[in-house]
């Protein structure tokens, strides 16, 4: 018989691989963070499918990126020194990416009507659903809608509402701006020395037209008698009925809108009468300056940069007994305590014509002046001697510095302390 006594049997340790993932949706795929539950094993072989990392031996291998769409295995493989091993697979899915998108593309210009065409750009959409704000169609659950044309001016949008093949929600939304369909319009104006609309005017043009790229004026008989500029101006010389063309386009749409104007007789004379310049005393209050242009006395506190270049008459007057008078060149205004005037032209005057060799233009030539044929035939020959008030009417030549010529009448002088003033008529070349 035999004993054995103290003798042990020692048991084998057998690996068991378990373990468990949580899934993390990215912008790219997905994050699988493992949390590993073995037991018995002293290494550990990790696998991932498509993953990154593809492989690690770490106990616990941490957070593993997938971003290949489709199913990949994540398999662990545990063993131990004593032989055992055991193995165990688990998968992951991606979704191909869901992705809500679309591109357009206005179609020649924002201009109403505004064609516009879209381009799906979407990826794994199962349902679509686009809204055009005031568009024509209104909506679409197409893939790829056809062309929508948005009337309305204003702020419009287009909305893409989407269901992804895993049912993700999503959305995309553009505005843009529809501008007014064309409008042909405009306002013509002369400036005040044509009032009369006799032959020469210049016709000034103020373009109102709405949404327009491009211009073609047509006025048969003006110089010039066509243009291409937004605000163009033209000279009608002739006496007669004249049509002023607009034809506007903006790449859709063309339009003509016509405005008539009459034109009298030719006459080149702008005839201005009862103007009232005050003495050296009165330029803040009466004024002194005189735009034949504009056929507007100026107050010093008047003149800037802006109306500077149309005065062409300066009245120089010493005191109230008009004991001293003279109309001087804007250029010297200073020279006799008028201001400074800006952007100044030279004027030139026979201040009197007994002082001149030239011959003496009565008062009654002047008022038989009713066209500008006259004037032609003077010659102004700077005259600066000062008149006095004894010779009344008094005739004063003039030339402007763009060589219209003209006469002033000094027909009145009136005593009113430091507001005294004299009456002047003026006859003037309208243009050369």
């Amino acid at each position: 018989m035999l004993l054995c006594i103290g003798c042990l049997q020692e048991e084998l340790l057998v690996a068991k691989a378990d373990f468990v993932f949580e899934e993390t949706i990215t912008s790219s795929g997905k994050i699988a963070i493992i949390s590993n539950l073995s037991t018995g094993g002293e290494t550990f072989e990790w696998t991932f499918e498509n993953g990154n990392p593809s492989s690690s031996s770490e106990f616990n291998p941490g957070q593993i990126s997938f971003t290949t769409p489709g199913t990949h295995i994540l398999k662990l493989k545990v063993s131990n020194r004593d032989g055992s091993v055991s193995e165990i697979e688990k998968n992951i899915t991606v979704d191909a990416n869901t992705v809500t998108d679309f591109n357009y593309n206005i179609l020649i210009n924002n201009y109403a009507p505004v064609e516009v065409q879209i381009s799906n750009i979407s990826q794994n959409i199962a349902t679509y659903d686009w809204q055009f704000s005031n568009g024509t169609p209104a909506n679409s659950t197409d893939v790829n809608p056809s062309n929508v044309i948005f009337n309305t001016p204003g702020q419009q949008t287009i909305t893409l509402n989407t269901i992804s093949t895993t049912g993700q929600i999503g959305q995309k939304e553009v505005t843009f701006e529809v501008l007014p369909e064309l409008d042909v319009d405009f306002d013509f104006y002369v400036l005040p020395i044509d009032e009369d609309n006799h032959a020469p005017v210049k016709v000034f043009i103020t373009n109102t037209t709405i949404s327009a790229t491009s211009y073609s004026w047509e006025v048969i008989g003006a110089n010039p008698e066509t243009s291409t500029l937004i605000n163009p101006s033209f000279i009608l010389n002739s006496e007669g009925n004249y049509q002023i063309k607009l034809t506007a386009t903006n790449g859709k749409q063309t339009a003509s809108l016509i405005k008539d104007i009459t034109i009298l007789s030719y006459t080149n004379l702008s005839i201005q009468n009862d103007i009232l310049l005050g003495i050296n005393t009165a330029q803040n209050t009466i004024g002194s300056y005189y735009s034949t242009v504009q056929k507007q006395v100026y107050r010093s506190n008047e003149i800037d940069g802006t109306n500077g270049n149309t005065i062409d008459i300066v009245y120089f007057g010493l005191s109230s007994t008009f004991s001293s008078n003279l109309f001087i060149s804007p250029l010297v205004a200073t020279n006799y305590g008028l201001i400074s005037i800006p952007n100044a032209n030279d004027t030139n005057y026979i201040n009197k014509q007994e002082n001149c060799t030239c011959p003496t233009i009565s008062e009654s030539q002047f008022n038989s002046i009713t066209n500008d044929t006259f004037l032609q035939t003077i010659t102004v020959t700077n005259e600066e001697s000062s008149f006095n008030s004894t010779l009344s009417p008094r005739i004063i030549p003039f030339e402007t510095s763009d060589g219209r010529k003209g006469l002033i009448k000094v027909k009145s002088f009136i005593n009113d302390g430091t507001n005294s003033y004299v009456i002047v008529d003026i006859k003037v070349q309208k243009r050369l």
